[in-house]
């Protein structure tokens, strides 16, 4: 009777066994596939050895003395980690990274060389004959005008005397639609000359859309000097009129009074600006670079063609808030330069600060220097330590008096309300989990705009982060925000805001005033050369542009690649270009500009970048 017991017992403890080590098995074998699935599809196979050392490292552990132990866990900690960056380098590809970087890098300075050898051979073939030299004498004159009808007349010369102005005159083109064009032409001029004020609303409601039959292709307008082919500029010439038709008419008969009525006519204009979309002029940040906007604006008011939507970033917030309170006529007064403060940046040294920054050492230097020589090294003593305590080189309260002067201490709904121009100021937090800002008449009404300026030209390390400004109810001056938020440069992680804008404002055409000083390397525009790039460098900055926004998204927070808090990711992957890029520093040498970033213009430089403005 019990050896039966123990017998069944026995058995049973079999049983147990045996299900334990299937399982066991099974755990194995779904372990095993699984690595071997993981080590496929990464492509670790030639790494296999190196998984299976780990794996018999972990089997054998067991078998370990307690002196062993220490040895086995610093050469598994040596393989796991072997392994890890291996398996980094097989996922992430940074030696495809750095292929494209020196690739790219080849291909900017190859590019540059022929761009420059291009040209200068151009030149030398163009001197050997009559019409050649007079064609350089036409170009030469064309980069020194002063006057936009001095520029059109020089610019017409040179067209005739280079073909292009057949070029503009024959329709027939592979960059548009040129015979559908032309047929819709014929169609509103038909219905302008039968006063069908009815179907010009009907047909332009329908037909009226930007960039429509490749008439937004960059190389229509890019050919001649003066403009483009007569059917384009028909084309849109014929538009205007037939808006201008249908704006002066009126129901004559009962059978369109109520169609042209006032209401309905409003209603038509602006479905129609609606689907037709808005443009805005957008103003780069890039440190004093940011005055040679105030030539790209000066050139647009003279000529009635500057937008009601224009937004700053940076340097380009201290011109587009100078233009939001003034109208038209204050601003070309405003932009003569006669009543400019131009100190927007100063260091500011004060007694605290010598008496705290200065070192000892340089009082018993002073009789040794000439007093020239002593401040400026004083100074500079006196910034590194400065910045070494405090993050920041030059005072805030410089830039604050001066953006006050210039601006006022006008709200962006009392700016909108006096000149109707919708301005916007992008503003960073200075917290790295928040967003950048667009601060406008509707996002932040009673905004100061001195004040939002202010934050957005705060470079990190180079001015304090400050707060935003607002009015209340009783016109008194009190932060924005009452916890005390801090805000930074708004160039930096959102130099063109134009999702927003589009958001907001309907904006779908975009001019951008671009003079930051990294623009051409991290675009696809040359430094010294005209025009784009090839295809192929474009394509590699593209790679490497999304490459570094997917890292950084994927295991490295942006924050993390700050260098002196300045946030490299947004400042290289976001885009620098609109529909239209105008580059007013394009004939400016690069060391004078790398000189000047940081230097306040005089009144006597100040002509030559308002002029440099105009001639982009």
């Amino acid at each position: 009777m019990v050896s039966a017991l123990v017998t069944d017992r026995s058995v049973k403890v079999t049983r147990h066994q045996s299900a334990l080590m299937r399982l066991r098995y099974g755990a194995h074998s779904l372990l095993y596939l699984w690595v071997r699935f993981w080590i496929f599809a990464t492509g670790l196979e030639q790494h296999e050895r190196l998984v299976r050392r780990i794996v018999r490292q972990l089997k054998h552990r067991v078998y370990l003395t307690s002196g062993e132990k220490l040895a086995f866990v610093h050469r598994l900690a040596m393989n796991l980690v072997e392994l890890w960056l291996k398996s980094l380098r097989v996922l992430l590809v940074p030696d495809v990274f750095a292929r494209y970087l020196c690739a790219t890098f080849m291909l900017h300075i190859i590019y540059e060389l022929q761009s420059i050898f291009r040209r200068a051979l151009g030149n030398t073939f163009l001197r050997l004959t009559v019409k050649g030299r007079r064609t350089l004498r036409l170009r030469q004159q064309l980069e020194n005008v002063k006057t936009f009808q001095e520029r059109q007349t020089i610019a017409g010369e040179l067209d005739k005397l280079e073909g292009m102005d057949k070029w503009r005159e024959n329709p027939a083109s592979g960059l548009f639609l040129y015979e559908r064009m032309m047929n819709k032409t014929e169609m509103y001029k038909r219905l302008k000359l039968e006063n069908d004020v009815i179907g010009l609303m009907f047909s332009l409601r329908a037909g009226l859309l930007r960039k429509h039959w490749g008439l937004g292709n960059p190389k229509l307008y890019s050919i001649s000097n003066v403009g483009t082919k007569h059917v384009i500029e028909d084309y849109l010439d014929t538009i205007v009129q037939s808006m201008d038709v249908v704006l002066r008419s009126s129901g004559t008969n009962e059978e369109n009074s109520d169609e042209l009525s006032i209401d309905n006519k409003l209603a038509f204009f602006s479905e129609t600006r609606h689907a037709y979309g808005r443009s805005a002029l957008m103003l780069s940040g890039g440190g004093a670079h940011g005055f040679y906007h105030t030539g790209v604006i000066k050139a647009l008011v003279e000529n009635n063609l500057l937008p009601n939507v224009i937004a700053g970033s940076s340097a380009g917030s201290i011109i587009a808030g100078s233009i939001a309170v003034r109208t038209d006529d204050e601003v070309l007064e405003f932009l003569n330069g006669d009543n400019i403060d131009f100190c927007f940046l100063g260091h500011n040294i004060t007694e605290q600060d010598q008496i705290e920054y200065m070192p000892s050492f340089l009082s018993s230097g002073q009789k040794m220097l000439s007093q020239g020589s002593f401040e400026v090294l004083r100074n500079a003593f006196i910034l590194l330590n400065r910045f070494l305590k405090k993050r920041y080189v030059f005072d805030t309260k410089t830039l604050r008096d001066c953006l006050r002067s210039v601006m006022g201490d006008y709200t962006f709904r009392e700016a909108y309300d006096r000149t109707g121009r919708i301005v916007n100021v992008t503003v960073t937090p200075l917290s790295a989990d928040d967003y950048p800002q667009l601060l406008n008449y509707l996002t932040a009404p009673n905004v100061i705009i001195w004040s939002a300026s202010l934050a957005s030209c705060a470079i990190p390390n180079i001015f304090r982060p400050v707060e935003l400004l607002a009015k209340d109810a009783n016109g008194n001056i009190v932060p924005y925000y009452r916890e005390g938020l801090k805000w930074s440069d708004g160039s930096i992680e959102c130099d063109l805001p134009m999702e927003r804008l589009s958001e907001l404002f309907n904006v779908n055409h975009f001019i951008v005033s671009q003079v930051n000083i990294h623009y051409k390397i991290v675009s696809g525009h040359t430094a010294f050369g005209n025009g784009q790039t090839s295809g192929l460098m474009n394509f590699f900055k593209k790679q490497m542009k999304a490459y570094i926004k997917n890292i950084a998204e994927f295991g490295l927070n942006t924050s993390v690649l700050k260098f002196l808090d300045i946030g490299l990711v947004p400042l290289i992957t976001q885009k620098y270009e609109g529909d239209i890029t105008i580059c007013p520093t394009d004939k400016i040498c690069a060391t004078t500009l790398l000189r000047t970033v940081l230097a306040n213009p005089t009144p006597d430089t100040y002509p030559e970048i308002l002029l440099a403005g105009q001639r982009a």
